[in-house]
């Protein structure tokens, strides 16, 4: 299943720039979408051997890298346009080189194949998850027998797909690794650049002492506009307690000692974040908080912390700083945290309980067969609506 992961807020990522890189092999000049002027019939698109991954020169309109990973032996990058935060694991734009053939959700569109400027044509397949298309994709085999396939999800029509073929380029090694430093979803998903350099801005008095901040910030950062690694940090109080290391941009619960902070960072231009109980709730003192932001040093981005009640058991973070309130997110109290038996809400929220069985759709495309076997669900997973459904009708 496609399952989003939601942040906040995200930082805003200037567009990828020229990754086309020159490829050693004769057939690299082959790569341009321009016809060739020689008598010689033109050796086929993208069929380049040694070429580490494949990335998009021309991305739809407002799209940008977000994520660029070596996963079970293949090369995946990912585009959006909703930036670095916006879902790193939900891009609408996918091109992936696989070991072996591995689109097995696509089904063949009652829709011409494709031509591509060499005069090959790929075809067009509709993309099937819970029962629906959400999307078009192509594959073909390389002539070293490794699989390209480009995926566009939701709102894409079968043109734009075709468009995303033609603007596929390759890249070598060295810009590929590039890529996957430069593109490394490590810091949003809370774990630490191996190689941060430790950063320490003060964030002022609280009664134990001096409240500051550590950003962990990448070392090499930036590796070019397309950089989308975040500082991770943890809030600490000199002399005494420290908080967990946090690094999404969602406003965060931290509890330092006996201190309770709601916490994330934020784009460039927040100055200054409004922090309110969030509705079903019961606190004693509902007064907003309004805190201002600093600079997280050499990265492009701005941070908070301000320190709320324990009964602040559900919060809501929005920022002054434009004609209308601009929302930065809301959370809570989570429950392994010791203030969630004193929360007094009006109704007491329903613990979600994953399943535990979910289901995987296998295609067969020699033996023309679809098949449904049970897995192990994700640690976060949507729950199935049927225990056993139905086979995919091949007809549909």
């Amino acid at each position: 299943m496609r399952i989003p992961l939601l942040l906040t807020m995200a930082l805003v990522v200037a567009a990828c720039g020229d990754a086309s890189t020159d490829v050693a092999d004769s057939t690299s000049s082959t790569s341009s979408t321009t016809s060739s002027t020689t008598s010689e019939p033109a050796a086929p698109l993208l069929d380049i051997e040694d070429t580490a991954a494949f990335v998009l020169s021309n991305p739809p309109a407002g799209f940008a890298p977000v994520l660029a990973v070596d996963r079970n032996g293949e090369q995946l990058i990912s585009y959006n346009n909703r930036g670095c935060g916006g879902g790193i694991y939900d891009g609408y734009v996918d091109v992936r080189v696989s070991p072996e053939f591995s689109l097995w959700s696509g089904r063949p569109a009652e829709i011409e194949p494709h031509v591509r400027p060499d005069g090959s044509e790929v075809e067009i397949l509709e993309m099937w998850d819970d029962g629906r298309a959400y999307g078009f994709a192509s594959t073909w085999e390389l002539a070293d027998g490794r699989w390209v396939t480009v995926t566009l999800a939701e709102d894409f029509t079968a043109s734009e797909l075709g468009d995303a073929i033609d603007s596929i380029t390759p890249v070598d090694d060295a810009e590929w690794a590039r890529l996957t430093r430069a593109l490394d979803p490590a810091t949003q998903v809370d774990r630490v650049d191996p190689d941060a350099d430790d950063v320490a801005v003060g964030l002022g008095s609280v009664v134990s002492g001096e409240l500051r901040v550590i950003f962990h910030r990448p070392g090499d950062y930036p590796l070019g506009d397309d950089d989308c690694r975040r500082a991770c940090y943890t809030l600490e109080i000199e002399g005494g307690a420290v908080g967990l290391i946090e690094c999404d941009t969602y406003p965060a619960r931290v509890r330092v000692g006996d201190h309770r902070f709601i916490s994330a960072q934020v784009a460039p231009i927040v100055e200054t974040v409004e922090i309110v109980p969030g509705p079903g709730v019961n606190v004693a003192d509902s007064t907003p908080i309004e805190v201002a932001t600093v600079e997280v040093p050499g990265m492009p981005a701005r941070f908070y912390a301000a320190e709320v009640p324990a009964d602040w058991c559900h919060h809501i973070v929005t920022t002054p700083d434009a004609d209308f309130g601009i929302g930065l997110g809301e959370g809570g109290v989570l429950p392994s945290d010791p203030d969630r038996a004193s929360c007094d809400f009006d109704v007491e929220p329903v613990p979600y309980e994953p399943p535990t069985v979910c289901h995987e759709v296998e295609r067969d495309w020699v033996a023309s067969t679809t098949t449904l076997r049970e897995v192990e669900c994700l640690d976060v997973a949507v729950a199935v609506t049927s225990s056993t459904p139905a086979a995919p009708d091949d007809g549909e």
